[in-house]
């Protein structure tokens, strides 16, 4: 990767659940990253979870989708609204996540490692549990 501070563009997906959003949001402003902008694609929530993140998460742009066409649907539904072409790296996130404080530079540090068009995942540790692993794709 050309760009020593890669272009980030993170992704999550909200459906009636702005507390987990919220603090996913929250977990990847913590990483202190720059250079990252973050979509919620929010799916047709009716809780009001669009007002509680807009009010909680300035920095964020929230794309309401109106109805609920599933997690997949709604990644694709921003991949081909947005303007990715001009980022470098395309994080797609569930709202349930809390990430340690150095996932963003670990991130640039591996996509840099191994180039543009790949796809990463992460381990995925329990929440309660952080030293006890849930996932290792």
């Amino acid at each position: 990767m050309k760009n020593q501070s890669p272009n980030i563009l993170a992704v999550i997906v909200n459906w009636n659940n702005a507390r987990y959003t919220v603090n996913a949001i929250q977990s990847l402003d913590r990483n202190q990253y720059n250079n990252i902008s973050i979509i919620v694609a929010d799916n047709g929530s009716t809780d009001k979870s669009i007002d509680l993140i807009k009010q909680l998460q300035q920095n964020v742009k929230i794309i309401s989708i109106g109805s609920n066409i599933g997690y997949g649907a709604a990644i694709n539904y921003v991949y081909n609204r947005e303007d990715v072409e001009k980022y470098d790296l395309f994080l797609v996130l569930n709202n349930d996540v809390e990430f340690d404080s150095n996932f963003i530079s670990k991130l640039v540090e591996v996509s840099s490692n191994y180039g543009s068009g790949n796809i990463f995942g992460s381990k995925i540790m329990y929440l309660k549990d952080k030293n006890k692993i849930w996932y290792l794709g």
